[in-house]
């Protein structure tokens, strides 16, 4: 076997341009990680490292690992790692692509998962970041974790800011006072597809501005499992507003493996939770590409009307058709806002020249006032097309009909706009978007869909 032929299988998983290391909390230390070579010609790896890129004054035989620990590192140095495959001929690759410990600056670990684990969904990814620099706090103000799909080598897929304020004694301790206490952080992960995967977590430095990264390469075993794409967590959810997702259970072996949906609503400072509904299956081809054909009807959504404007925690459960148990679990919290309701048009018939477009629009955490200062009106071309724009709509129209029912402040809540702008023949998507008067800003649009007779 040659070196050429060896050489791609010395990587440090399979984003080394970007981590590779974990510093941990006992000394100036790193954990340099890599992934096992396919071929049984390779024996073991060396470990490089030094001060200067592509300069390595050291050299450790780690043995058959997929890990080794270098400690006693310079505190005010950059040390740039890289791996080696050898073989007992001693045939040895050329050197991975490289990785870097910052001089100082931000410390990044990731507790959980460990190398090699086999994960089931939900679980969590924890660990600490500090940056010793920081003259006060802890020095990171945000910890980001992303899953990198194929052992690293896939897309990134943004898992979330991470719980941070954690406290952490042992961090306190190693960097010597007690504002590194709170260096922990965590955050708990689903909505996953079967794989092994490069979990990283990234920390920002408020010392340096950049980011410093920890990974650990691990698996998500098959089961069900549920993700909800929309709406975005912590976003402002104008209603009508659509919770959408998929929803599947590879172990199966007929269907999508989950034959039941359904979507909750709890207050985000807890209590009870509220039936929203099952959702609707919908066809998703990302799923089937993936997966396979039988789980293209992996898709879900459900239209979510009138809910009190606040902060609630939607939840969404899935019920295999494997185990007949709900054995996967999402959720996000959001902030309900704007209601609007188009009366006209209704889409049941195509709309023609000097059609006109009316409603209202409550934002129910207004306490004088209807609470929507604004409507912006759009026509989306189908099935693609730049927006156009139709115009602001004239507000504060008398509805006595939604006084009666929600109050006597929200009378001026009717809009109604007749367009300038010709629409051309055709099908569109008319979207409206409310402008809250409570928080200053758009919500979630409502929409829906219009024939433009010729």
């Amino acid at each position: 076997m040659s070196s050429t032929a060896i050489r791609r299988y010395a990587r440090i998983f399979g984003v080394c341009a970007l981590i590779g290391i974990s510093a941990r909390a006992d000394a100036r230390s790193v954990t340099v990680s890599w992934s096992r070579n396919a071929e049984a010609e390779v024996t073991g790896y060396t470990v490089l490292y030094g001060g200067t890129s592509r300069v390595y004054t050291t050299a450790i035989d780690a043995g058959n690992v997929t890990s080794y620990r270098v400690d006693g590192l310079p505190d005010d140095q950059t040390v740039y790692f890289a791996v080696q495959a050898y073989t007992k001929t001693g045939l040895r690759s050329q050197p991975s692509t490289e990785v870097l410990l910052p001089a100082g600056g931000a410390r990044v670990y990731l507790d959980t998962p460990s190398n090699g684990s086999a994960l089931q969904q939900p679980f969590v990814m924890s660990g600490w970041a500090a940056d010793a620099g920081a003259t006060s706090g802890t020095g990171i103000d945000a910890v980001h974790v992303y899953a990198y799909a194929d052992g690293g080598r896939g897309t990134p897929v943004f898992l979330g800011a991470a719980t941070t304020g954690m406290k952490r004694a042992d961090v306190a301790a190693f960097l010597g006072g007690t504002r590194f206490e709170p260096t922990g952080f965590g955050a708990t992960i689903s909505g996953l597809l079967p794989g092994s995967y490069l979990f990283v977590a990234f920390g920002h430095s408020t010392v340096t501005d950049k980011w410093s990264a920890s990974a650990k390469l691990a698996s998500v075993q098959a089961g069900a499992v549920v993700s909800i794409e929309s709406p975005a967590a912590g976003s402002l959810a104008g209603q009508p507003f659509y919770v959408s997702g998929w929803a599947v259970d590879t172990r199966a072996r007929t269907g999508t493996g989950v034959n039941s949906v359904m979507i909750y609503a709890q207050p985000a400072s807890g209590g009870a939770r509220t039936f929203l509904g099952e959702a609707v299956p919908s066809y998703r081809p990302d799923l089937a590409a993936r997966l396979g054909p039988r789980f293209g009807m992996g898709g879900y959504y459900l239209g979510v009307y009138n809910m009190p404007s606040g902060q609630y925690r939607i939840v969404v459960d899935a019920r295999s058709t494997v185990s007949g148990a709900v054995e996967a679990s999402d959720n996000r919290v959001v902030q309900t806002g704007p209601l609007t309701i188009v009366d006209s048009p209704d889409g049941s018939a195509p709309l023609t020249r000097g059609f006109a477009i009316s409603g209202w629009s409550i934002d129910s955490r207004s306490t004088r006032t209807a609470g929507i200062d604004a409507m912006h009106v759009y026509a989306y071309p189908l099935p693609a097309g730049d927006p156009i724009f139709l115009g602001p709509a004239q507000m504060g129209v008398s509805r006595p009909d939604v006084a009666a029912i929600h109050g006597s402040q929200f009378e001026q809540s009717g809009f109604q706009l007749t367009p300038k702008t010709a629409l051309a023949p055709g099908w569109y998507l008319l979207t409206l978007f409310p402008r809250s008067s409570v928080s200053n800003a758009f919500a979630t649009p409502s929409a829906l869909v219009v024939r433009v007779a010729p």
